[in-house]
């Protein structure tokens, strides 16, 4: 297991589990499939820019990529959500 601890994996699970599947629900499987991993990707590489010589955890980069997705979403269809 590549995690810091089991915390990291309760938090990071719950965080894909509130956020991920509505998401899903809504943009469906590719969609989310690309952006989950892309924020993976990119979480990756930009700790690698800022220490190359320790080993990259877990899977934060994804769950800050679904924060950004909900806000992003909430954003351009607020006026569609329902209170």
């Amino acid at each position: 297991w590549t995690h810091v601890g089991i915390m990291h994996i309760f938090c990071n699970t719950l965080m894909n589990l509130v956020l991920g599947v509505p998401l899903e629900g809504v943009h469906g499987h590719l969609r989310m499939l690309l952006m989950y991993n892309l924020g993976v990707m990119g979480g990756a590489l930009c700790y690698w820019v800022g220490d190359a010589h320790t080993a990259v955890v877990g899977m934060s980069g994804g769950c800050y990529s679904l924060i950004g997705m909900h806000i992003s979403n909430m954003l351009m269809n607020w006026h569609q959500m329902k209170c």
